[in-house]
């Protein structure tokens, strides 16, 4: 964040700001923290913490009950076309009860 906020105190055709500008945003679409509709560095200083743990993979895996199926399916207590079952009917929607 403070490196965009650097960058966006340079004037808009300064090659340092352009160059970073564009590294920091490729990092940003590779790691799935900007949408690709938000490309720019005003988007970045938008970030907020809750955004930030809205596009982790472990919140994503979580807010789709994945983890307590896997869980249950690594200590034996379900069998394999249960866990299949699980992970389709989280990947449409489906509450698993978690």
């Amino acid at each position: 964040m403070q490196a965009a906020r650097t960058l966006l105190t340079l004037d808009e055709k300064d090659p340092k700001r352009v160059f970073e500008g564009e590294a920091l945003l490729r990092r940003m679409l590779r790691y799935k923290l900007l949408p690709e509709d938000e490309k720019r560095l005003d988007f970045v200083l938008q970030l907020t913490t809750q955004k930030l743990l809205e596009r982790r993979l472990q919140t994503l895996v979580r807010s789709l009950c994945v983890c307590c199926v896997l869980c249950c399916a690594s200590a034996g207590a379900v069998p394999a076309l249960a866990l299949w079952s699980g992970l389709r009917a989280a990947r449409s929607g489906g509450q698993l009860g978690c």
